[in-house]
């Protein structure tokens, strides 16, 4: 069995995403057990994440994946954020082909509250 990698406290586990700009895989927060999501970037991608992160770091809001720390070595960035167990909302909703409007309804005033937030502190969400 292959040693676990660990990054700071956390021991990563499996991929559970890919974006443009790297990976995301689940980890385990050593001292705590608890499970975060670590998205895993090249350090030449620094100047097209430094923005978001400095957004990211000042949004507090329910709807809103929380980002706990950031993680630099020397070849890479690791960004430490909040685990969401059920996944993306597209893979969400692709999974079950459509949604009935009582779910939909919920989950787009989930949205609008997290983008209007997100417009209240000064940032726009592309």
């Amino acid at each position: 069995m292959p040693e676990p990698q660990i990054i700071g406290p956390y021991v990563l586990g499996n991929e559970v995403g890919k974006g443009s700009y790297g990976v995301v895989r689940v980890a385990t927060h050593i001292p705590t057990n608890q499970q975060v999501a670590i998205k895993i970037m090249e350090k030449s991608y620094a100047p097209l994440v430094v923005r978001e992160v400095d957004a990211w770091r000042h949004l507090r809001h329910n709807h809103i994946a929380q980002l706990y720390e950031v993680i630099v070595t020397e070849n890479k960035i690791y960004l430490v954020m909040e685990y969401a167990r059920s996944g993306e909302l597209f893979d969400y909703i692709v999974q079950r082909g459509h949604l009935r409007e009582r779910e939909a309804r919920r989950i787009f005033t989930q949205l609008v509250h997290a983008v209007g937030y997100t417009h209240s502190k000064g940032f726009v969400h592309r």
